[in-house]
């Protein structure tokens, strides 16, 4: 029997084929589709296999079979190889089915494409998807010096945004810590990607960009150079996320062992701040997460803000697995409880369908970004040991 890890990565596989405008992206899933067999078989596990497992676990199995084509749901273009023609959304819903095989078995923001191969390196230990994100992160050294410093947002350079650059910072960590020492002509060694990291991040912690709650803003005004914009919880995420993985750096050959160890305690300490910050102000009354800068204007969310929360959890649970605060893990498990028992269609054609608020009712609101959204949770619950 296959393990379950590699058959949800066979569900997968399939439907990455066909990525546009970026090359490394398309070459790379080409390879995926050559190395597996480009078919969908049947569901990792059946229903009676799935009252064995612990619940959470076999209701993220159930949640994320139906981001998977199926009869009514168009929601899938196998000519884009996107949810939806959603881009970045897209790279992390790839993320998160590759993290639920973790936990199983143990353009814009393109840099969510890195992340997302970088997590189907960790799951399949292939050097090739490694390669895929390092070829990602060259092209993004192309937007970089932006008015006010950092990285563009786009290609047009409209904006100067926190999201991407924090993106930018935790690629560059991630690939830190696993590229081979040993360099060719067309490759970085790991304390080059360390350099850009702690470059990037001491940049951005100087440009004012955090709230009296300790939250990030959205962005610079590029006329002014000043902070602007809402506070959005994937901002928070990707930064909690970034700075977990900076934390495993190695300290360099001229610091001690000690002050090399102080530097990763200072990062999750930053890290915690930003936990802290977020579950002080972004949750409703019952403590479900929520995103506050659309409450008036939508509060269903749209196709892109319905992924921003499955951001932050993703990355909580990370920093919960370096400092296991309860408080963490009673927050993942209170939003997944709401996702399951509030968010989720019941019945009817769109069954098990979640919508993007998760103190529900889902109908409204219902898509590949709200549905990959709630996954994150119901894998970070699993994660933290819900």
């Amino acid at each position: 029997m296959i393990p379950l890890a590699h058959t949800l990565l066979l569900l997968l596989l399939p439907l990455v084929k066909g990525l546009p405008e970026i090359t490394t992206i398309t070459t790379i899933a080409t390879t995926f589709t050559t190395l597996y067999q480009p078919q969908i078989p049947s569901p990792p596990l059946t229903p009676n296999d799935q009252k064995t497992l612990p619940e959470t676990l076999s209701r993220a199995l159930t949640t994320a079979n139906l981001l998977l084509p199926r009869e009514g749901n168009d929601w899938y273009n196998a000519t884009t190889g996107l949810w939806q023609d959603l881009w970045w959304n897209s790279g992390n819903i790839v993320t998160t089915l590759a993290r639920l095989g973790q936990v199983i078995d143990e353009g814009e923001e393109t840099e969510d494409w890195a992340l997302a191969w970088i997590q189907v390196y960790d799951l399949t230990n292939d050097a090739r998807y490694l390669t895929a994100a390092e070829g990602i992160f060259e092209e993004l050294t192309t937007g970089l010096n932006a008015t006010c410093g950092g990285q563009w947002w786009d290609i047009a350079h409209t904006a100067s945004n926190t999201i991407n650059n924090a993106l930018y910072i935790s690629v560059a960590a991630h690939l830190a810590n696993r590229v081979p020492t040993i360099t060719t002509a067309s490759s970085k060694d790991p304390e080059t990607y360390r350099a850009v990291a702690r470059t990037y991040l001491h940049w951005l912690q100087d440009q004012n960009l955090l709230t009296p709650n300790g939250t990030y803003v959205d962005g610079l005004d590029l006329q002014t150079c000043q902070p602007t914009g809402p506070v959005f919880t994937y901002n928070q995420g990707v930064m909690i996320g970034a700075l977990v993985e900076m934390s495993r750096f190695p300290s360099s050959s001229s610091a001690s062992s000690a002050s090399g160890d102080k530097e990763g305690e200072i990062l999750l300490d930053q890290a915690e701040a930003l936990a802290t910050g977020t579950l002080t102000s972004l949750l409703d009354s019952a403590g479900i997460l929520t995103e506050t800068a659309f409450l008036l204007t939508h509060p269903n969310l749209d196709l892109v803000s319905a992924q921003f929360k499955g951001i932050f959890v993703r990355n909580l649970a990370l920093l919960y697995s370096v400092r296991p605060r309860e408080g963490y893990r009673d927050f993942l498990q209170r939003n997944a409880r709401s996702i399951w028992e509030r968010d989720r269609i019941p019945e009817g054609k769109n069954e098990g369908l979640l919508g993007a608020s998760w103190q529900g009712p889902g109908d409204a609101s219902v898509s590949s970004a709200a549905q990959g959204s709630g996954l994150d949770c119901l894998v970070a619950a699993v994660g933290v040991g819900v």
